[in-house]
């Protein structure tokens, strides 16, 4: 589900640890309603892009925008109040906290109750809702996850590694709910080494490789890339 006009835009961003260049002048726009892609080696600066979207790295240069607004440098509290969620390759669960408890964390509002529950519901953990999220499985838990960035209406949600370590069942489960938020007009940039998944549920797919862009275009395009075939497996 496309629409008019960018809700993320990624201007000449750059990010150095020490001589490392993380980010090396990296810039694309994400459209509004659109699924998009982000893949490249491991080091090419996917996590970090991801990091200084939200507040958690400040840049060294380029700016970032949401919705036209630039958000470079507010704090990540700010940017997930304007509308940016995200998830990690490593969940960030609270274990010794029920699944309800978890969910509503993040709102801090007790009101959110009804809200949790319906999410909860929504993706089939509502039975859950009382036991400890230690006691879900590893797919569960993104589920739950995904439901924590949920709580906070946004806009873009960004995924980090979705897929990973999730059983095939699981899997299709999480891209199911990608694809119905997706309709229900939330607009998604997802980190995944599954290609079979980026191909195939991506409408298009942003490349880096050295904390730079090299390629970006639908999937048949990026995988017809020279660049793409000497970034992943040499010249």
């Amino acid at each position: 589900m496309t629409t008019e006009g960018p809700i993320l835009e990624i201007h000449d961003v750059r990010k150095s640890f020490g001589g490392v260049h993380a980010l090396a002048g990296c810039g694309f726009s994400v459209g509004e309603g659109e699924i998009v892609g982000l893949i490249g080696p491991n080091g090419s600066g996917k996590t970090t892009l991801f990091n200084t979207i939200v507040g958690y790295l400040p840049l060294d240069g380029g700016r970032i925008l949401y919705r036209g607004e630039d958000v470079t440098g507010l704090p990540p509290y700010q940017i997930a109040r304007k509308g940016i969620g995200r998830t990690f390759q490593v969940t960030r669960i609270f274990p010794k906290m029920t699944l309800l408890e978890n969910v509503t964390l993040p709102t801090g509002n007790a009101a959110a109750n009804e809200r949790a529950h319906e999410l909860l519901e929504f993706v089939g953990l509502a039975d859950l809702r009382d036991e400890y999220a230690s006691d879900l499985s590893f797919g569960q838990q993104r589920l739950l996850s995904i439901i924590q960035v949920l709580m906070l209406d946004p806009g873009l949600i960004l995924l980090d590694e979705p897929a990973a370590g999730v059983s095939p069942v699981m899997q299709k489960k999480l891209l199911e709910l990608i694809h119905y938020l997706n309709e229900d007009g939330r607009t998604f940039l997802i980190i995944e080494h599954n290609m079979d998944v980026v191909m195939n549920n991506c409408e298009r797919v942003v490349v880096l490789s050295m904390g730079e862009k090299i390629s970006e275009g639908s999937p048949d395009e990026v995988r017809r890339d020279e660049a793409v075939l000497t970034a992943y497996f040499g010249a």
